[in-house]
């Protein structure tokens, strides 16, 4: 008996409890929470808000969530912060306007085998290139299909050229840094015609972070900038619990390696991001400034992300992107 080698008992546990968990393509795909304190409650993840004079405690179903978003006057216990890593709930930290800190633990089971694929496809350029070519004729495949079943007035139809012209490029772009190029006049493209012909919001400017506000052409373009911030971060926050789930670090990117940091989380967000967040983004932006706007739009988009499955885009389309690699 002393020539056997036992595997450490913990080591095992991990992996049971890994294959127990809810897979989390099956998961809400997140939660945001504000002014409100998140604890532990006989084995429970609660949070405790207080409306005015009233204080109420909510469950937060965390074996059921894949993002758990905490914005301004927010606390967390670290019993509640254990919980939530065991069952491998990826949480971020934000504040108005800001892009979100995630955090995630490391100390559970987690499968290896993509990680491995990615890194045998990452170094070489032509499958990186494959890879990143997958990854916007992805984007251009949700612009397709998603934005008219989260959004009753975006018109597909408006941006059919765009589209088009976008994934020609997409194909003929002979190296990463020309599809980079090929990416940044595409969105100029969409920002101006989603906004213009599909939700009348005339002369609208993009740029990430708000700092265009005040050259914003009225009210309705600075909400639209800013609504569009919100849920990219929300978006980043998704496609981080994909490669969180997976192992594979953030900075191993396709395509926006060489301008951000953990670039991957960009890459894998860019092919879903925009079919979810201009559309839902537009038509509360539309209507103009109103107390609970920007509540309504990160409600509205949530609720798009669960209802369209989100979390499976993910999944899919890292798959999808890491084949594209290997068959380079």
């Amino acid at each position: 008996m002393s020539g056997l080698h036992r595997r450490p008992v913990s080591g095992c546990l991990d992996r049971i409890m890994a294959m127990t968990r809810l897979l989390h393509t099956d998961r809400q795909s997140a939660l945001l929470l504000e002014r409100a304190h998140v604890r532990v409650d006989d084995e429970r993840v609660v949070c405790d808000t207080v409306d005015e004079t009233v204080e109420r405690t909510f469950n937060v179903p965390h074996a059921n969530l894949a993002f758990l978003l905490l914005g301004q006057g927010t606390s967390l216990t670290q019993p509640a912060a254990r919980q939530l890593a065991d069952e491998g709930v990826v949480v971020g930290f934000t504040g108005t306007g800001g892009a979100p800190l995630l955090m995630a633990s490391y100390a559970i089971y987690r499968p290896t085998d993509r990680l491995h694929r990615w890194i045998a496809v990452q170094p070489r350029e032509d499958a990186r290139l494959a890879a990143a070519r997958e990854i916007q004729d992805r984007r251009v495949a949700s612009l397709e299909n998603i934005p008219e079943r989260v959004s009753r007035v975006f018109e597909t139809e408006a941006i059919a050229d765009v589209l088009a012209k976008y994934r020609r490029n997409v194909g003929n772009a002979g190296d990463v840094d020309t599809l980079m190029g090929q990416e940044g006049r595409f969105c100029k493209d969409l920002y101006k015609h989603v906004a213009g012909e599909i939700f009348g919001i005339p002369r609208f400017k993009r740029d990430p972070g708000g700092r265009a506000g005040e050259r914003q052409p009225d009210e309705r373009a600075r909400l639209l900038n800013e609504f569009i911030d919100q849920g990219n971060y929300l978006a980043y926050g998704l496609a981080a619990v994909g490669l969180w789930a997976h192992g594979i670090p953030a900075g191993l990117s396709a395509l926006h390696g060489q301008s951000r940091a953990g670039g991957l989380v960009f890459d894998v967000a860019d092919t879903f991001k925009d079919a979810f967040v201009l559309p839902v983004a537009g038509e509360v932006a539309r209507k103009g400034p109103k107390d609970g706007r920007e509540q309504e739009f990160r409600a509205r988009l949530i609720d798009a992300f669960d209802e369209q499955r989100a979390m499976k885009h993910v999944f899919t389309n890292i798959d999808r992107m890491i084949e594209a690699g290997e068959c380079a």
